[in-house]
């Protein structure tokens, strides 16, 4: 028990634990020593760079909300901030910024996919968008809701 005191910033600390934070350390302290590359392509340099931008935590601590605010202007502001024109809104503009440049599909999701009846062929794919609920089935979860809330509501009151 001596040699595993209870961190300050843990309410319990298993053999587990100590083992995944021994990983981590080793993980930490490998990616640290990474020599610089002149090739930034190269999968250590990523590694190390991708590290170190998540432990820039002056950067995220000074900057805080202004990288986000900068994003929300560019896609033409936001009626919380009272930075967004109604007027000078351009909806093709902000959707091929969120599907180009962000990755982010409002609407629908367009994918280059395998064709199944060809696999040797690619066909462009369109489905729905991921900012809803995770899988089609949520939708069907019952074959008929109102009548489901109808006798819930029925129950309670007899």
């Amino acid at each position: 028990m001596s040699s595993h005191n209870l961190p300050k910033f843990r309410g319990y600390w298993s053999e587990d634990d100590v083992q995944q934070f021994k990983l981590k350390e080793k993980l930490r302290n490998m990616i640290n020593i990474l020599p610089f590359s002149d090739e930034s392509s190269a999968v250590e340099m990523k590694v190390k760079r991708f590290y170190q931008t998540c432990m820039a935590l002056e950067y995220v601590e000074n900057e805080q909300e202004k990288p986000l605010r900068r994003i929300i202007l560019q896609l033409g502001g936001w009626q919380v901030f009272r930075t967004f024109r109604q007027n000078e809104f351009d909806f093709n503009r902000v959707f091929r910024k969120l599907q180009g440049d962000w990755r982010i599909s409002p609407f629908f999701k367009i994918q280059v996919v395998l064709d199944p009846q060809g696999p040797s062929r690619n066909i462009i794919k369109i489905s729905p968008s991921g900012l809803s609920l995770p899988d089609r089935s949520y939708y069907f979860k019952h074959e008929n809701p109102v009548r489901r809330l109808l006798d819930a509501k029925e129950s309670v009151l007899v």
